[in-house]
């Protein structure tokens, strides 16, 4: 078992992944308009677009799926650097 414990975005692109998922569901660039925490107001979406990206995002358990970003890898080990 693996476990990962990620705290604004240190190992992984979140955001990336829930954006191009929501692009997707979409079927619509959506470029960031502000630096928000939250995702309905960073990308400009109604509560619908938010909620059906957020289903979308669960049911492809994209959690799962969330890329490594590359420098939170260490080169010598392959491992995640803590």
């Amino acid at each position: 078992m693996r476990i990962a414990i990620d705290a604004d975005q240190v190992l992984f692109d979140f955001d990336g992944a829930w954006r191009t998922t929501a692009e997707t569901v979409l079927n619509r660039e959506l470029p960031k308009r502000n630096e928000s925490y939250h995702l309905m107001a960073r990308y400009s979406l109604s509560m619908a677009e938010y909620h059906k990206c957020w289903a979308m995002f669960h049911a492809l358990e994209m959690w799962r799926h969330c890329p490594v970003i590359p420098d939170a890898l260490d080169p010598k080990f392959g491992s995640y650097l803590c």
